[in-house]
């Protein structure tokens, strides 16, 4: 069981705290996903991702309570997350439209891409559970890989070309770890079904593909392990081979 560092624990505590000042009796259930969750957190750079189960569907009053909760939580890191009914985490998370969520900051009512199929299937895997019992979720292969597929061709595949055409000074640190490590991630879920971490998705290409030194790259920085090895331009160039390579197995087109 994986249980929260104290600097999340103190966030997750006051929020709960604010949230049962604010909304009394809402959030009866909250867990946390994401990194934490997939044991990738890592302090001072990860967000803090949550799913907040609330007793009913939130008032007008009690979305405007939770408000003001996020406002005056002021956590150190991102505290990202979205709420949702028992009934929610038992039904289709694309197809729910708007809910209340936090984000950047923010909060608002909305759809929200923190409702989606892999973060249903990180609460089925692996929930950190901080308030109520193991939450009760629909998980479902094919949603997962449609969702999936959907995410790689409408998000991944223009981004190919973005980072193709951009200049090579563009190609930082940060760059490289969301782009190798983040379509290793959906391509990791497409062969097992599972979700896995940043981390655990660059070892499993790393077994999978072969020692590439781009996925060797991401992964090294993702642990904080010094700073850039491989060239700017260097870099682009087998990012966008690693991206074409994995479009080109999965069949991801346009």
């Amino acid at each position: 069981m994986i249980v929260p560092p104290p600097e999340v624990l103190a966030v997750t505590d006051r929020y709960l705290a604010l949230a049962d000042a604010h909304a009394p009796d809402l959030v009866d259930g909250l867990y946390l996903v994401g990194s934490l969750a997939l044991g990738d957190y890592r302090p001072g750079r990860s967000d803090v991702d949550f799913v907040a189960r609330t007793s009913a569907e939130p008032t007008a009053e009690q979305v405007a309570a939770l408000g003001r909760v996020h406002a005056e939580l002021d956590p150190p890191m991102p505290f990202d997350g979205v709420y949702v009914t028992a009934a929610g985490l038992g039904d289709d998370p694309t197809r729910s439209g708007p809910r209340p969520y936090a984000f950047a900051g923010g909060f608002e009512v909305a759809e929200c891409f923190e409702s989606n199929p892999a973060v249903w299937q990180t609460l089925a895997q692996s929930p950190v559970v901080l308030r109520g019992g193991p939450p009760h979720v629909r998980t479902d292969p094919e949603g997962l890989a449609g969702w999936t597929r959907g995410n790689l061709r409408g998000y991944w595949y223009p981004r190919r070309e973005l980072i193709a055409g951009a200049d090579p000074v563009h190609m930082g640190d940060e760059l490289v770890v969301w782009t190798a490590l983040g379509v290793s991630r959906l391509c990791y879920t497409l062969t097992t079904g599972l979700v896995t971490s940043k981390s655990g998705a660059g070892r499993w290409a790393m077994e999978e593909f072969g020692p590439l030194p781009i996925l060797a790259e991401a992964l090294r920085l993702r642990a904080g392990d010094g700073s850039a090895r491989i060239p700017p331009a260097d870099r682009r160039r087998d990012l966008v081979g690693y991206l074409d390579m994995l479009f080109t197995r999965f069949g991801i087109r346009p």
